[in-house]
């Protein structure tokens, strides 16, 4: 995605956060905002796998939506957007 561009192809709220610890090796990675999908890379951590998709489910529940890139230096960039224009069914 273009850098400042919204999914949503409306104006939106972006808030982004850089995630510093070890992620999902790239195969993984395309699944990490399904439901009970934990990465490999971190087996002694506990979790249930639910962050993620539960993120993503409010984001999208509000009109939004979440993405996330892996960047050349084991960063990840997460983008929640969220429509500046609430959705006309929410306002009724």
């Amino acid at each position: 995605m273009e850098p400042g561009r919204s999914p949503l192809g409306e104006p939106s709220l972006c808030l982004e956060v850089l995630n510093t610890i070890a992620t999902a090796p790239p195969p993984e990675f395309e699944h990490i905002f399904e439901r009970f999908k934990r990465a490999s890379i971190r087996p002694g951590i506990e979790g249930s796998g639910l962050g993620l998709y539960v993120v993503h489910a409010i984001a999208r529940a509000h009109g939004g939506d979440v993405t996330a890139e892996l960047l050349e230096d084991g960063l990840v960039r997460f983008a929640f957007y969220l429509p500046l224009q609430c959705p006309v069914e929410a306002r009724e």
